[in-house]
C-alpha cells in the first residue's frame, strides 16, 4: 500500500520530532503493509510550518540514508501539504514549496473553520497552469462538510480528494466521520491516507478497513490505497472508483 499524506519528514512541522521517531513511525506503517510513504511537511504562510524545498530535501536524504542502513524496504518521497493561499504559483517558483515529486500534483489543505475568499479561481488558475490540486481531508473542514455540492464541483474540474482514515474511524468527531462516509458512499473519493504525524494506530485503520470493504468490498480499497496513489505517483489521472460495482468485482 501507499500511504499519500504523512508527516514522517522530521523536525520540520508538528510531525515527527527527530530521526529517530520517524524511523520508528515507518517501521510500524510497513507492518501495516505500507511500503511507500509521501511525506507531506505542511507549509502554513505566516507560522512557523514554512520549511521550503532546499531544507527538506536535506532531511529526507538524511532518512532515506538511515532507512537504507537499517535495511528498511521502502520509498519515501518528498511533497508538502500547503495551506491554501492565494501565492502558491509564486511560493512555486520560488522553491518554498514542492509539488509531488515528478507529477503535476500539488497536495493542499483548507483552513478549518474560515470562510475562503476566492477558492475557486485560485483552483481554476492551478488547474490552467497545469497544477492539479490533491485536497485533503475535506471531511475536516467547516468550508466543505457545510456545502458538499463544492466537493462535486472540484471533482468534475479533476480535482483530487483524498479522505483521512482516522475520520472514517472517529478521530475527528462525528462530523468529519458522517461527511468521509457520505462522500466514500457517493463516489467521490480517489485516495485515502493516514495523516499519521508520530506514529500509526493500527485499530484506526482497521476500522476504516471495515467500513470501506463493507460499502466496497476489497477492490475499493485497493484502489484508494494501492491502483489510484500508484497512478498519481507516475503522474496518470487515478480513476474515480464505483463503490457498487467494485463491490461486486470478482
Amino acid at each position: 500500500m501507499i500511504d499519500m499524506h504523512t508527516h514522517m519528514l522530521f523536525g520540520v512541522d508538528d510531525g515527527s520530532e527527530s530521526l529517530e521517531e520517524s524511523i520508528k513511525a515507518i517501521k510500524e506503517g510497513f507492518a501495516l503493509g505500507f511500503n511507500t510513504f509521501v511525506l507531506t511537511p505542511h507549509y502554513i504562510d505566516e507560522t512557523t510550518y514554512t520549511s521550503n524545498v532546499k531544507a527538506n530535501q536535506k532531511k529526507h536524504t538524511i532518512l532515506k540514508k538511515a532507512l537504507n542502513e537499517k535495511q528498511i524496504d521502502v520509498n519515501i518521497i518528498l511533497a508538502n501539504e500547503v495551506m491554501f493561499n492565494e501565492n502558491i504559483t509564486s511560493l512555486l517558483d520560488d522553491k518554498e514549496i514542492k509539488q509531488l515529486t515528478n507529477t503535476n500534483y500539488l497536495i493542499m489543505e483548507i483552513p478549518r473553520v474560515s470562510i475562503i475568499n476566492n477558492f475557486k479561481n485560485v483552483i481554476d488558475n492551478l488547474m490552467f497552469e497545469n497544477i492539479i490540486p490533491i485536497i485533503v481531508h475535506p471531511e475536516r473542514c467547516y468550508y466543505f462538510n457545510s456545502n458538499i455540492d463544492i466537493i462535486k464541483e472540484l471533482v468534475n474540474k479533476g480535482t483530487i480528494i483524498q479522505v483521512n482514515t482516522g475520520s472514517i474511524a472517529g478521530k475527528h468527531g462525528k462530523t468529519a466521520s458522517k461527511v468521509a462516509k457520505y462522500l466514500l458512499k457517493n463516489n467521490l473519493v480517489h485516495l485515502l491516507a493516514t495523516d499519521s504525524h508520530h506514529s500509526y494506530n493500527a485499530l484506526e485503520l482497521k476500522k476504516a478497513y471495515k467500513f470501506v470493504r463493507r460499502i466496497g468490498g476489497n477492490k475499493l480499497w485497493e484502489t484508494l490505497f494501492t491502483k489510484n496513489p500508484q497512478l498519481i505517483l507516475d503522474n496518470q489521472k487515478p480513476v474515480l472508483p464505483n463503490r457498487k460495482a467494485l463491490k461486486h468485482e470478482k
